[in-house]
């Protein structure tokens, strides 16, 4: 895989959840409680590091979400993650990435499956606001969300970079014809990820640098 991309500006496009915010543990627990009607069901650490080495999908199988479920689970725990988004924290050594990017000039959109108003609150509340965009879709649909977008953009998709943390990104990127680039640093593990083949994968914030520099 390579590790450094050469040419002109770059378009920069994140996922947010497990990228830019640390949120998966309380994503899980927000998923768990409505998932047992309430209650929590206490996950051990190994659990919880089982969780990232599967599939999103098999990930609501073993928390008992059936996939009838999903769309009225999925706006229950974005409400509740709502009241909890300020408390959230930022990846490490991400602020000063996007930091670095923006007085740079590269430009930078998020697509996610979280909502509008708790990645703006996030953003506001770190002062890291610095995106052009911020689109939602739902958790299965962000390939057509990032082709629509790139329909209505001046880029060349080759000059465009999808960065997530799941699998389900890589799929996205590559149905949007533009390149995938996996954080090892979020949900998904990253020999998980690996086994999707993404054009770039990253160990930490800081290689995002790397990732706009030209030769």
């Amino acid at each position: 895989m390579n590790t450094k991309i050469t040419g002109k500006t770059k378009m920069l496009i994140f996922d947010f959840d497990g990228v830019i915010c640390d949120s998966f543990e309380e994503v899980i627990l927000i998923l768990n409680s409505i998932a047992n009607g309430g209650k929590i069901k206490n996950l051990s650490k190994l659990e919880l590091n089982k969780l990232r080495q599967i599939e999103t999908k098999e990930v609501f199988s073993l928390l008992g979400i059936r996939n009838e479920q999903l769309p009225v689970i999925i706006a229950q725990a974005l409400k509740i993650l709502s009241s909890k988004i300020a408390s959230l924290k930022l990846i490490q050594g991400i602020e000063k990435v996007l930091c670095a990017l923006h007085e740079s000039g590269v430009p930078l959109g998020i697509v996610t499956s979280n909502s509008k108003e708790n990645v703006s609150s996030f953003l506001e509340t770190y002062h890291i606001n610095f995106f052009d965009f911020i689109y939602t879709g739902n958790l299965f649909d962000k390939g057509t969300v990032l082709k629509k977008l790139i329909q209505n953009m001046t880029y060349d998709p080759k000059n465009v970079f999808y960065i997530g943390d799941e699998t389900r990104d890589i799929i996205a990127s590559r149905e949007a014809s533009v390149h995938s680039v996996a954080v090892g640093w979020g949900f998904n593990h990253k020999n998980v990820l690996i086994k999707h083949k993404p054009d770039y994968l990253l160990s930490s914030p800081n290689e995002l640098m790397t990732l706009v520099a030209q030769n």
